[in-house]
């Protein structure tokens, strides 16, 4: 069996975005996830591991939600699921907060701090190093202002994809 890590923020979490309009919090089903849908799309010669947390961002501590730092747990979540055979790593939306004041490119850098933990042979000394896909999540649209930012920060999601 061939496992995969999909590392990410409320996009992989799979938070429901009516919670803007109940209040409430909810999570998608696993068959709308992406990850769910990787797995209904693999079959079952693939296990896939879904790590998403909302806020997570790649290497930024938020000080209203702690723990949302992803490099600071990825080494741990990498260990405890090995050996992988891919990890893809979908994060960077929660880096555009204006808190941050990161550029893309030091967005991209935060990418690359979790490429090389996912490089490290160290962690998957037992097996060989698994192959890695870095996803760039969907922009930001302009309700997303209404609980996460600014008009500036919807334009800053806007750069990685090229």
């Amino acid at each position: 069996m061939k496992t995969i890590l999909c590392y990410g923020d409320s996009n992989t979490y799979g938070i429901n975005p009516n919670w803007i309009k109940t209040g409430v919090m909810t999570r998608h089903g696993l068959d709308v996830r992406w990850p769910g849908r990787l797995q209904s799309l693999l079959g079952p010669d693939w296990r896939i591991l879904e790590e998403g947390l909302n806020g997570r961002t790649t290497v930024f501590d938020d000080p209203t939600f702690p723990g949302r730092s992803g490099l600071e747990f990825f080494r741990v979540c990498m260990e405890s699921h090995s050996p992988l055979d891919a990890v893809i790593i979908m994060l960077g939306t929660n880096d555009t907060k204006p808190m941050f004041g990161a550029n893309p490119m030091e967005i991209a850098t935060g990418l690359g701090r979790l490429i090389q933990v996912a490089k490290d042979p160290y962690i998957s000394s037992f097996a060989k190093l698994p192959k890695i896909l870095i996803a760039c999540p969907v922009p930001l649209g302009m309700a997303a202002t209404k609980f996460i930012g600014d008009a500036a920060q919807v334009e800053k999601s806007k750069k990685p994809a090229p």
